[in-house]
């Protein structure tokens, strides 16, 4: 490919358009993708970059293909794996998603609001097969079975099964578990040190299991409702701000579809020209997929390295890094590499980012069909596992809980303003650069762009930790970024825009509700 040297930026303009990648059937002129404008040029470029765009033939990008997919299946047995260990976590420790639905149903009981969404008082004893779990199952039975008197019973026998097995935990746990029988038959008969170690082991819960014998004005039981009333109250908002959310972008969604058909009579998706073999991309999120599969795998022979959370993002950057240098280890020009993968400034940075505020506003009937697959797909789970017998933990069931959430619900406040740093800046910038940058422009030059589109939606599911369950959720997320970044004409700054709106608001959410 023959470079123009020491011309102006306005020969770009004299150059040939390369064929655009399109779902419908458009024609190769410029007019017909910019008007009567010539297509924008990338700003970062000098005139000793000048490019020619990319015309020659398409390069095989069958390696680059079968790294990805190695490098998928590989990450993908790495979680399983890593979901098989999840039992042997600490046998004390609570479950802080339970905690939270613990909340919300013990404040509905308190306020005599409906609980027809929860799942029966009854189901909770099954959560109980640990002797952490136990004594937080225990403790909520204990506060609202007697006001239901269809699923009253023995709550002690509950606790009681693990006797034997406390015995080898230490005396500390050992302690734990004698003062919870004492306050199941009579929390009045505890002790201040008794009180003291149950709330520093079972937090929130210590003051539920306290509270369930001392009448309406006793101060644990006025602590356990202000707790919940306040997680109550939290997510309310949040429903409500969804809600608006979606209205408002349901509007915004069909005016720009009536809009795009008028202007084009039909359906159109038009990718951004590009000048690089698309290859070189498709073999740097090769290099990515890889690098984030081995190197955990190795950082696994490391004694403690699996617990450590600096080494995980560590070994996260690392990856992210390779990939997006890449490219200019292949020798390719930095102003190619930022017009092909959308580093670019598009129509200004602060446009940019109020399109990207727009667009994520508008995507929200998109994120409401993938949430409402990822529901009915965890509905007919759960119907299924309980015809066949099923396990239905989250350890071992269809979904599992983000690691950040540990690390919001128990970390320090460092712990929570870094995860919040990683999540809207971090995250954002690699995971676009990497997915709605490298793999759709390599992805939508190979295999044309709408199954380029699900591609690439499907490997950013496949890869978070969330469960299979969730990938019908998290695809929309990729395809609803994907979209703005298109439509913004290539550069990424929208996307990753509404990709930092969306991680901030879901970490800021977990911390008012587990923090």
């Amino acid at each position: 490919m023959k470079r123009a040297v020491g011309l102006s930026p306005g020969v770009l303009t004299q150059l040939p358009s390369p064929r655009p990648c399109t779902i419908a059937s458009v024609p190769e002129s410029t007019e017909s993708l910019h008007g009567s404008s010539p297509p924008p040029s990338n700003p970062w470029m000098t005139a000793a970059q000048t490019l020619t765009p990319w015309r020659g033939p398409r390069p095989s990008a069958l390696v680059a293909w079968l790294g990805i997919v190695v490098a998928l299946c590989g990450i993908l047995a790495l979680a399983q794996y890593e979901r098989s260990r999840a039992p042997d976590a600490d046998p004390l420790a609570g479950d802080v998603l339970f905690e939270m639905q613990a909340k919300v149903r013990y404040g509905a009981e308190m306020l005599g609001s409906s609980t027809a969404g929860l799942p029966p008082l009854a189901d909770y004893r099954a959560l109980a097969t640990t002797p952490g779990m136990a004594w937080r199952v225990a403790s909520l039975l204990a506060a609202l079975e007697p006001r239901d008197a269809q699923s009253r019973g023995d709550i002690l026998p509950l606790v009681e099964k693990f006797d034997e097995e406390l015995a080898t935990l230490g005396s500390d746990a050992q302690a734990v578990h004698a003062s919870v029988k004492t306050a199941l038959h009579d929390p009045q008969q505890l002790t201040t040190q008794q009180r003291r170690l149950l709330t520093d082991q079972l937090g929130w819960f210590a003051d539920v299991l306290m509270s369930h014998a001392a009448g309406s004005q006793n101060r644990y039981r006025l602590a356990a409702e202000r707790e919940a009333y306040r997680i109550i109250w939290i997510g309310a908002g949040a429903f409500g701000l969804a809600i608006l959310v979606l209205v408002v972008g349901g509007v915004l969604f069909a005016f720009k579809l009536v809009v795009h058909v008028n202007q084009y009579g039909e359906l159109r998706i038009v990718m951004h020209q590009m000048y690089a073999p698309p290859a070189i991309y498709l073999e740097a999120v090769a290099i990515y997929l890889l690098l984030a599969f081995v190197l955990p795998v190795l950082a696994g022979f490391i004694p403690g390295a699996g617990d450590s959370i600096v080494l995980s993002v560590g070994l996260l950057t690392a990856a992210s890094v390779a990939g997006v240098a890449w490219p200019f280890i292949r020798h390719r020009a930095p102003a190619e590499v930022a017009s092909d993968v959308g580093l670019t400034r598009g129509g200004g940075v602060l446009l940019e980012i109020g399109a990207g505020i727009v667009g994520y506003v508008a995507a929200a009937p998109i994120f409401l069909v993938g949430v409402g697959l990822t529901y009915a797909l965890l509905v007919l789970y759960l119907s299924l596992a309980s015809k066949f017998g099923w396990d239905t933990e989250m350890s071992e069931g269809p979904v599992t809980p983000h690691p950040v959430v540990q690390w919001i619900a128990h970390g320090p406040v460092y712990a929570k303003i870094g995860v919040l740093l990683l999540a809207s800046g971090f995250a954002p910038f690699f995971e676009e650069t990497m997915f709605r940058g490298a793999l759709l422009s390599g992805a939508a030059r190979t295999i044309r762009l709408a199954p380029g589109i699900l591609v690439m939606a499907f490997i950013f599911a496949a890869i978070h930790p969330q469960g299979w369950v969730a990938v019908p959720a998290l695809m929309s997320l990729a395809i609803a970024f994907a979209l703005i970044r298109i439509w913004r004409r290539g550069s990424l700054i929208a996307s990753m825009t509404a990709h930092a709106i969306h991680n901030g608001f879901l970490v800021l959410l977990m911390i008012l509700l587990l923090g």
